[in-house]
């Protein structure tokens, strides 16, 4: 991990990475790419944003439930789980069924109703950073 400002935890079956509180709003990113997890949360992080992580579908559930981020950023394709089921299983709980979902994923296509009116924004990869950033934005304010 090239986080200078985070507390990393690794295994095997796992990778969750969490940033010291900054200032700002905190954002969930699930995302099974390393290279695209990383990058996402450098640039989030570069925007103020404190910026939780991690690749796997159980350990976003439990992130989002612990934390309480202010919006989640979630690809469909993730290590042990798939992302439509850590939507339904966000969407279902009291706890976390507020909070803003963006599916950001190179498989939207696969993304059909119910599920697709479960996420609050879909954004097809390839993606534009200001396209996602101004989106992120937009649910945070909201």
């Amino acid at each position: 991990m090239l986080h200078a400002r985070s507390n990393s935890v690794s295994s095997a079956a796992t990778d969750v990475t969490q940033t010291e509180p900054a200032a700002g709003r905190m954002i969930l990113v699930v995302e099974d790419s390393d290279v695209i997890r990383e990058v996402m949360t450098l640039l989030l992080e570069g925007e103020g944003y404190s910026v939780i992580s991690t690749d796997r579908g159980p350990d976003a559930v439990q992130l989002a439930q612990r934390e309480l981020p202010d919006v989640v950023t979630l690809d469909l394709a993730l290590a042990g789980s798939d992302g439509r089921d850590v939507l339904r299983r966000l969407k279902s709980d009291p706890a976390t069924a507020r909070i803003p979902i963006v599916i950001v994923s190179a498989f939207t296509e696969a993304l059909q109703a119910p599920d697709r009116w479960y996420a609050d924004d879909v954004i097809p990869k390839p993606f534009e950073i200001n396209d996602l950033l101004v989106r992120l934005e937009r649910l945070i304010d909201r």
